[in-house]
């Protein structure tokens, strides 16, 4: 995956760093490295939730269809998960 990142320049030597892919990932730093590492993390942060939501959706889905037999086991490597990235 390649995304796009826009860097740029403020008063005082700090800088913003934004990705477009990423509304929510504008960040600033003292350093371009230092807003890139807040970018990555706050980036990180989205995929992350929107992981825990898929799942989440996912296993709701699964527990409607779980009877008095017994459970279901669903091994994680063979489950797809519809994952957004914006």
């Amino acid at each position: 995956m390649n995304l796009d990142i826009v860097v740029r320049p403020l008063e005082g030597g700090r800088y913003t760093v934004a990705c477009p892919g990423f509304p929510e990932s504008e960040t600033e730093g003292a350093s371009v490295e230092d807003a890139l590492d807040a970018m990555a993390d706050k980036i990180a942060d989205v995929v992350a939730e929107n992981i825990r939501t898929s799942l989440k959706d996912t296993i709701k889905g699964l527990s409607s269809t779980i009877t008095a037999n017994g459970p279901i086991n669903v091994p994680i490597m063979m489950t797809k998960l519809p994952i957004s990235l914006n």
